[in-house]
C-alpha cells in the first residue's frame, strides 16, 4: 500500500494494483501481471506520480497513474535462471532498486531499461528495500538488514537480527 496527498495504491493477488481516491472509490485498475503483485512504489514526477509494481511474473512496471497505461517493463531472471518474484521496488528519476525472492538486490537503468548492477549478500528473500542520495538500505528473510554504499555500491554493514531476536521483512527510513 503506497499514498500520497491525491491518490492510494495497493496491490493484489490477482495480478492487477488498483488506484483508490482518499473517499475510497477505485479509480483505475492496473492489469498486465500474472500472480501476486507485491512490489509496490508511487514515485512523484513532474507530470504527476508513476506506479511502480513487482510481482510473481518477475516483471517490474512503470505506469501512468492518469492513463493506466505500462510505460516500461523490465524483466529480472533469477540468479538460478527460474522467475523469481518481485517483492520490493524503490525507483528515482535515473533508477530502479528492485528486492526479489531470490535474494537478489538490483539496480537499474531507467532511461535503457536494463539492470546495471547486482548487489549480492542477502541469503534468502528480499522484502524491503529503501534507498537515498547517499545509501540504499535492505531487509530480507535471512534476518539481515544491509545497508549499501551508492558511490561504490558496497555493502557498509550488516545487522543481524536473528541474533538480537528479531526479524524484519519491511523497513522504513526517515529523511533526517
Amino acid at each position: 500500500l503506497k499514498a500520497d496527498k491525491d491518490k492510494i495504491v495497493s496491490t493484489s493477488f490477482d495480478g492487477t494494483a488498483r488506484v483508490w481516491s482518499w473517499a475510497g472509490r477505485s479509480e483505475m485498475v492496473l492489469e498486465g501481471h500474472r500472480g501476486h503483485v507485491c512490489g509496490l512504489w508511487l514515485q512523484p514526477s513532474q507530470q504527476g506520480s508513476n506506479v511502480w509494481t513487482g510481482a510473481d511474473d518477475g516483471l517490474i512496471r512503470r505506469w501512468d497513474i492518469h492513463t493506466g497505461l505500462c510505460q516500461l517493463e523490465l524483466v529480472q531472471e533469477s540468479l538460478s535462471g527460474a522467475t523469481s518474484s518481485i517483492w520490493a521496488v524503490q525507483a528515482s528519476e535515473a533508477a530502479v532498486v528492485t528486492g526479489a525472492t531470490d535474494g537478489s538486490v538490483r539496480v537499474w537503468d531507467i532511461a535503457s531499461g536494463r539492470e546495471v548492477l547486482q548487489l549480492s549478500g542477502h541469503q534468502d528473500a528480499v522484502a524491503g528495500l529503501v534507498f537515498d542520495d547517499d545509501k540504499i538500505v535492505t531487509s530480507a528473510f535471512d534476518g539481515t538488514v544491509r545497508v549499501w554504499d551508492w558511490r561504490t555500491m558496497r555493502c557498509r554493514g550488516t545487522v543481524d537480527l536473528l541474533q538480537a531476536s528479531q526479524n524484519a521483512t519491511r523497513i522504513g527510513m526517515s529523511p533526517h
